[in-house]
């Protein structure tokens, strides 16, 4: 089934501007490696969505595996009430596909825990199991499916990488407001993190994006940057046969402040700034209550 935590994400520090993940339950920074994205995707998911208590959840706990009397460490382990585990979820990598040697590694891991539940998770797809005498049975629902309400706002998508905080009340409404309709199943694209060894902003590009699939040859990657006291950019990259062909920056800050010169193409024979080929702006001021369905189309145009 897709995962739970698809539309969750780390939360980022810099550190001598190298992008690092952040536990908030642990107060420690992390190398941003992909198996790492995926287990903190997993604890925003569990402290903002269930009523797990952050006291029972432990990371890398290490395990005994007893045929061999081997040391490995369990990626997360929920505790019951009674402090017994509970939960074993192995989190792999958004790249690998849940397959039937990493579900014998996650059942080595349990011989010593002897949790009554199982999840092997890729961020994308999650596989669920009730352990009992007679073995593994798939299950489903093992959260409840009343979800909590919580607040995504600037702070919170700051606290991402996709939202800078400068900019008056306006700004900090909107944005966060387009974000939740971006980040949410009215749109069926990918979503995949996307590595960039350069940029043409202040800020490093490195994000979750969502992919959308233009033609037999074009993909069209889409996603907002910014942390802390900085402007918002919308950043979109045109890969066509495999090749990134063109990067458009939007300053949403002059964007939806009606200034000029918002937009910055960069392609192989150079940069160009100046104001959009489209106005988009209607996807964020809702002046035009355009459908988030068509954004794509329209970014698409911008180029």
């Amino acid at each position: 089934m897709k995962s739970v935590v698809r539309f969750h994400f780390p939360q980022v520090v810099f550190e001598k501007q190298q992008k690092k993940l952040f536990n908030p339950v642990l107060k420690k920074r992390f190398i941003n490696r992909p198996e790492e994205r995926v287990r903190l995707k997993w604890l925003e998911y569990l402290l903002h969505e269930t009523d797990w208590k952050r006291n029972r959840i432990s990371f890398e706990s290490p395990v005994t595996v007893r045929q061999t009397e081997s040391k490995l460490r369990a990626d997360v382990i929920l505790y019951s009430e009674e402090l017994k585990p509970n939960i074993l979820i192995e989190c792999k990598s958004e790249k690998v596909a849940l397959t039937e040697k990493a579900g014998e590694q996650i059942a080595r891991y349990n011989s010593d825990l002897k949790a009554p539940y199982l999840i092997l998770t890729n961020g994308v797809v999650d596989l669920s199991y009730e352990i009992n005498e007679e073995g593994a049975k798939e299950t489903t629902q093992l959260f409840s499916s009343e979800t909590k309400f919580f607040e995504r706002d600037a702070t919170y998508w700051s606290k991402r990488g996709f939202s800078g905080l400068l900019g008056g009340q306006k700004v900090k409404e909107i944005i966060p407001e387009f974000l939740e309709k971006f980040w949410s199943d009215s749109l069926t694209a990918d979503i995949r993190y996307l590595n960039f060894k350069s940029t043409h902003i202040q800020q490093p590009i490195d994000q979750y994006y969502r992919v959308f699939q233009i033609n037999s040859y074009t993909k069209l990657a889409i996603s907002t940057v910014g942390q802390g006291e900085v402007e918002t950019y919308l950043v979109a990259v045109m890969n066509q046969k495999g090749i990134n062909r063109a990067i458009l920056f939007v300053n949403l800050n002059k964007l939806i402040s009606n200034q000029s010169n918002a937009a910055l193409k960069v392609t192989e024979k150079g940069e160009e700034s100046g104001d959009l080929k489209c106005d988009i702006s209607g996807y964020f001021m809702d002046e035009k209550k355009l459908k988030i369905t068509d954004f794509s189309t329209d970014v698409m145009k911008l180029f």
